[in-house]
């Protein structure tokens, strides 16, 4: 009976201690699981913090030589253009085709 309840005893010691290693093997895992998740987060910010911030440069630079280009062009609309109303399909196709020649201009 002595030597039963030592068998027990020693199998439940065994038990814990693979349990407690388990335990500790599942923490350092999911520490690196984070870990690598955490610079997953902050490559992908980066690299899009770094394509949208040029996407944007080149559209505001863009959006500034049209700018220039349709103030330096505006002489040249016909003068109906200028004052059309602006719910006018005539106004808006006049304005269209005047930005248009303008943007190939640029």
């Amino acid at each position: 009976m002595v030597a039963q309840l030592r068998e027990e005893v020693t199998h439940r010691l065994q038990a814990e201690a693979s349990l407690k290693e388990s335990e500790a093997r599942l923490r350092h895992l999911s520490s690196r699981l984070l870990e690598a998740q955490e610079k997953e987060r902050k490559r992908l910010a980066a690299e899009l913090h770094d394509e949208l911030g040029h996407a944007l440069l080149t559209i505001k630079l863009q959006l500034r030589a049209l700018a220039r280009s349709l103030t330096r062009s505006r002489k040249r609309w016909p003068r109906t253009s200028r004052s059309c109303s602006p719910s006018s399909t005539a106004c808006w196709t006049t304005c269209a085709v005047c930005i248009s020649t303008s943007a190939r201009a640029i």
